[in-house]
């Protein structure tokens, strides 16, 4: 078998509506988006919803769990407000949704409704125009009865035999940015907010979790399943509504703070989140009191294919997080930082995705640096400008994409997953604060920001504009090239010095290995990476990647180190990256053994691309890719099967 030319034979319909008679390749998805006389929503262009003539304020989600069919049946009620007056259109944003009827009206009152599915366009999906009665006294109320496709974009369906328990299936939701359309027809923008409440039936031997509070007992229903009741009283985006059903237990880890994962990972959980409460209390200390009653900790199956989610109340965080030492705590700072950034105050639209990632970044590092020290709260500044640089490089100085605020009329927001919202975000954020030169000020600011907007939705000008009436008396504010971060590509146009002592002993080792003169004994030893703390550890790994290191160094270093039997995953992914690299043929084994352990996409994609461009691994990453894609989430098989020049009829 050719590896240009290699197969994988997979049946599934995502890309197409499987309510209509119109398939996606009759529609030219291209003429469709690009067509200025399509309606978008006035707010956001990856929606067709028109929320400033009808607002949908709340939703009663009622769904029925369906594992053997693997999709969600049940209904939506929609509670309206209207905007304008002699407005009757309802729009809303659909993703291969069953609609099985639309009514208006509660109970006995409700009356059929007319409406109408529109052609299914590429990433937006189809819209779903529905025609309300003409305006009454009473407030307007919509029911869609309907079912989400088998391959819904939001929903993960997990094997048991896939899970860590081995017992139970496991399905969560990932609906960031704009998949909560195929989960729920809504107004599937950041720029609407609605609470929500919800009633899910499941089977009767496994837990729910939502990113709402759960209500009342659990009732028992017929054929083995039992009724779960939420509620999110706190106005959210559609994209943090979120759902996991599977075998959970929980470990309390503080009075509002807890993780649930499967049985057999409970003990190590706990060990690894056991700081929550602590840096909960930091991230108050910054940004103001904790609004979401409850923090919880949902640890995610391998197929979740990201690092973390940070849906209200329940983040959902990768299994690869839990490494034993607690050296992916910035991952954990940053979702409780979402709790204030992102999630009560939101970016508008995902142009904007800057509001949400880069004051998030800003403040996960402030909360690392009161809980380690303030030299760590640099030290991650500088891997992340390092990052962004790289990133930068990769796409071009000019891209617009390496801008801070982008233009997404003809865009999916998902390709503005990067380090440029992050971290030049974030240095945007480091260049303000130390503008104004004094931290517990700014973090004043913080708080204020916070108040003033929460349950909000803000654009790049409704935050500059408050923080120059917030900083009015500093003359330096008067100075700032808004223009130059916001609307620039390319690098920030001021790069703080983050240079510390932890950065200088990563550079020393480097140097140490470098400059060996392999005719002299060498002084290598254990104690050398045995002093540095984790982070420094991938810190080394990163400075190496871009040193040509004669392989007979990288032997020796695995043999003194012995990178490859660390618990932390960040250090195995960086050192097989480095041998991949360097041609070192023993570590194909071990490459081709952390694949199918992780579930991280960045992780994966990145060990598989490095195979691919070998010729001595190549048949083997593909052959192995083809026994294993079914336990990966269907995003990541699509996206590895690209670069493996294998085909999939997903």
């Amino acid at each position: 078998m050719s590896p240009a030319h290699s197969r994988v034979s997979v049946s599934t319909s995502e890309d197409r509506p499987s309510h209509m008679s119109l398939s996606r390749e009759s529609i030219n998805e291209n003429v469709l988006l690009n067509d200025p006389s399509v309606e978008r929503c006035t707010g956001d262009p990856s929606s067709f919803s028109t929320p400033d003539q009808i607002t949908v304020v709340h939703m009663d989600i009622n769904w029925n769990i369906n594992f053997r069919k693997t999709r969600f049946e049940g209904d939506v009620i929609l509670h309206l407000v209207r905007r304008l007056p002699k407005v009757q259109i309802l729009c809303l944003d659909t993703w291969n949704l069953d609609i099985k009827t639309v009514s208006g009206g509660k109970g006995k009152d409700a009356k059929p409704l007319q409406y109408r599915l529109h052609p299914h366009m590429g990433f937006l999906g189809s819209k779903l125009e529905i025609l309300l009665p003409e305006r009454r006294n009473d407030p307007d109320v919509v029911s869609i009865e309907y079912n989400t496709s088998s391959h819904a974009k939001a929903l993960e369906w997990v094997l048991a035999e896939h899970t860590e328990g081995k017992r139970y299936p496991f399905m969560f939701s990932q609906c960031e940015c704009i998949r909560c359309r195929s989960i729920i027809p809504c107004q599937d923008t950041p720029y609407v907010k609605t609470t929500y409440s919800a009633k899910i039936s499941a089977p009767m031997d496994l837990t729910v979790l939502m990113s709402g509070t759960k209500k009342g007992k659990v009732f028992l229903q017929p054929k083995g399943r039992k009724l779960h009741k939420f509620v999110q009283n706190i106005p959210i985006p559609s994209y943090l509504i979120a759902i996991a059903v599977g075998e959970f237990e929980f470990s309390k880890l503080g009075p509002r703070t807890r993780v649930w994962c499967e049985p057999p990972l409970l003990e190590r959980a706990a060990m690894e989140f056991q700081a929550t409460e602590t840096m909960l209390e930091a991230a108050e200390a910054i940004c103001g009191p904790y609004e979401w009653e409850k923090y919880h900790i949902l640890v995610m199956p391998h197929a979740f294919t990201f690092l973390a989610m940070e849906n209200p109340g329940i983040t959902f965080i990768s299994q690869n997080v839990l490494v034993g030492d607690q050296s992916l705590i910035h991952v954990l700072a940053h979702e409780i930082a979402h709790s204030w950034m992102g999630n009560l105050v939101t970016n508008k639209n995902f142009e904007h995705f800057w509001l949400n990632e880069g004051l998030c970044t800003f403040v996960e590092r402030k909360i690392i640096g009161m809980v380690l020290g303030w030299e760590f709260r640099l030290f991650f500044a500088s891997r992340g400008m390092k990052r962004l640089r790289e990133v930068i490089k990769a796409k071009g100085f000019t891209h617009p994409h390496t801008k801070l605020v982008v233009d997404l009329k003809f865009t999916s927001p998902d390709t503005l997953i990067s380090a440029v919202p992050y971290e030049k975000g974030h240095t945007f954020m480091y260049y303000l604060e130390s503008l104004i030169g004094n931290h517990m000020e700014f973090d004043n600011f913080l708080k204020t920001y916070v108040e003033t907007f929460k349950i909000q939705s803000i654009d790049s000008d409704m935050f500059k504009n408050f923080f120059c009436e917030y900083f009015s008396a500093v003359d330096a504010v008067k100075f700032i090239d808004w223009d130059a971060w916001l609307n620039t590509p390319g690098l920030p146009p001021a790069i703080p010095n983050y240079r510390t002592r932890l950065e200088e002993e990563c550079l020393v080792l480097r140097n140490k290995w470098m400059f060996w003169d392999e005719d002299v004994p060498h002084t290598f030893s254990k104690a050398d990476v045995a002093n540095l703390c984790p982070f420094q550890v991938q810190e080394f790994l990163d400075l190496m990647l871009v040193v040509n290191l004669p392989l007979e160094k990288l032997v020796l270093m695995e043999k003194i180190y012995n990178f490859m039997d660390s618990g932390n995953m960040d250090t195995r992914y960086k050192w097989l990256l480095l041998c991949i690299r360097r041609r070192y043929r023993d570590i194909i084994p071990y490459a081709l053994g952390f694949v199918q352990q992780v579930g991280r996409l960045s992780y994966v994609i990145s060990i598989y691309r490095a195979l691919y461009e070998w010729n001595e691994s190549r048949e083997w990453a593909i052959r192995v890719f083809a026994n294993t894609y079914k336990t990966m989430g269907r995003r990541s098989a699509r996206l590895i099967a690209k670069d493996l020049n294998v085909e999939l009829n997903f």
